[in-house]
């Protein structure tokens, strides 16, 4: 949690109007770096969020110039973190395994951050005005993280029809231990994305969903060290007809974690 002490009506509305500006500039910034990488759709869904973000500012901005107030105090950063909202910022901001589920689930737990940050300065505000304002405002990021969370549904279901139309690897393709790597990558993944489901319908999983993350990320670091020995590069299977998951080099394994 924080110990972090809001001072005044004119203290939140700034702090509140630099979090809206900041999380725009963060945006446009993983948006270029999607364009320079050449994922032109995440460039866009990422600009699409930065928008979005900036019109949240300009409302704050509106706030500010209904109360008449001139001159904002300077507010220094800081870091606000909870411990029930998941971090997949590296995996959503990578051009390497950013996907658009990855990428509106990042957007999410910022809007979720945010909203228990308000919630937790308007529970413990000793000044009604604060409470008020505080209370206002985190009303207003849980109705940004629906909206979010809508777009990040659909992209759920989007992906998993995607990957419904790819092959699984089966037991019989099982041939390495990169092999069993790759497939018990995908396995995970699987359940992480019904945890995902889960927590969308208010389940709270969020302990599973650590252990599943944590456990994605262990088998993609083994595997990727295996990978650095050319001979243990997987090959389709001969005479199946069914082709195996390319999990091939540093960019297969962020493949499979992604």
């Amino acid at each position: 949690m924080s110990d972090f002490e809001i001072e005044s009506v004119e203290h939140l509305l700034a702090i509140a109007l630099a979090a809206e500006r900041d999380a725009m500039a963060r945006y446009l910034d993983i948006s270029k770096r999607m364009q320079d990488s050449g994922n032109h759709e995440l460039a866009e869904l990422f600009a699409q969020i930065a928008e979005s973000e900036g019109d949240h500012a300009q409302e704050v901005e509106q706030m500010i110039q209904a109360l008449g107030i001139k001159n904002l105090p300077v507010v220094p950063k800081f870091s606000w973190q909870h411990p029930r909202v998941r971090d997949d910022r590296d995996r959503a901001t990578s051009p390497g395994t950013s996907t658009p589920y990855l990428a509106l689930a990042y957007a999410v737990n910022n809007e979720d951050l945010a909203f228990r940050f308000y919630s937790y300065v308007a529970a413990n505000a000793k000044d009604s005005e604060i409470r008020k304002f505080a209370e206002a405002f985190a009303k207003e990021e849980l109705s940004h993280a629906a909206m979010f969370r809508e777009q990040r549904r659909r992209a759920y279901h989007e992906q998993r029809l995607q990957a419904g139309r790819n092959t699984i690897a089966e037991p019989g393709q099982i041939y390495s231990v990169v092999d069993l790597l790759a497939a018990g990558i995908q396995i995970e993944q699987a359940i992480y994305d019904l945890l995902v489901a889960a927590t969308d319908m208010g389940i709270d999983v969020s302990d599973s969903m650590e252990k599943s993350s944590t456990l994605i990320r262990t088998l993609g670091k083994e595997m990727s060290a295996l990978l650095k020995d050319p001979g243990n590069t997987p090959d389709p299977v001969a005479g199946s007809g069914i082709e195996k998951l390319p999990f091939t080099g540093e960019a297969g394994v962020r493949q499979a974690i992604a």
